[in-house]
């Protein structure tokens, strides 16, 4: 549960913060058609989540030549900015977040951001959006994203805080699976449709509908032990 030893919240971006509502499905049927445009089947990777599907495809390039498996990474790359960037530049935070988050840095709390999306993607959103986060890791910054820890411990490090100090704060198994691996605490929103269900079976310490509704959550007085859950926790 949050208490004196917790020092930092990290967070997730879209889903989780803001809703950007980015079609992912596009997404990754452009990045599957690109890859077989580069004649590799499509089949081995779609099994895959899209950015791990394009770092399949590089690999697989480099093999022969390095430098067609830059090329073929730079392009896929630009498809992937070119799905994301129209979703980036209407996306609002979640009511409620802003002063949830204000809240939080007045209560002393470190806050973070990882996020699969790019840097560009962020700094357009918080361009409009200001948040008052101290680091933010994106894609760019890792050669593994979550739900490698790598991605979660760098944002920690970045923050000076221990993985025990700390909060994983997200919307999709990956950021539970993520917390998890990196020894954090983790607490699950279910703003874009994954079942509590599922966050209890990743083992997540806390689930809520809603960002803000998790920190009241984690900031109220007697605040609950890792099983508890708030009254306003949507259904499965």
């Amino acid at each position: 549960m949050f208490s004196a030893s917790t020092e930092a919240l990290v967070f997730d971006f879209d889903g989780t913060l803001v809703a950007s509502h980015i079609d992912f499905g596009l997404m990754r049927r452009r990045v599957l058609e690109h890859l077989q445009a580069w004649g590799l089947g499509p089949d081995a990777a779609a099994s895959r989540l899209i950015l791990e599907a394009v770092a399949w495809a590089r690999d697989a390039l480099a093999r022969t030549s390095p430098e067609q498996a830059e090329q073929y990474y730079r392009e896929a790359q630009q498809i992937i900015w070119e799905v994301e960037r129209p979703f980036c530049e209407a996306a609002v935070p979640y009511p409620g977040v802003p002063e949830s988050l204000a809240r939080a840095r007045a209560a002393g709390l470190r806050l973070g951001i990882i996020t699969r999306n790019s840097r560009a993607g962020v700094d357009l959103v918080l361009a409009r959006h200001p948040l008052p986060i101290e680091a933010i890791v994106t894609r760019e910054d890792v050669a593994e994203v979550k739900p490698h820890p790598q991605h979660l411990r760098l944002a920690l490090e970045r923050l000076g805080v221990a993985p025990d100090a700390a909060w994983m704060i997200g919307d999709h198994p990956t950021d539970i699976i993520c917390g998890r691996a990196a020894g954090t605490k983790t607490g699950a929103v279910l703003t874009t449709g994954t079942a509590a269900e599922e966050f209890r079976r990743l083992g997540a310490d806390l689930i809520c509908a809603t960002t803000p509704e998790l920190l009241a959550c984690l900031l109220a007085p007697g605040r609950p032990g890792p099983a508890a859950q708030p009254a306003s926790l949507a259904p499965s």
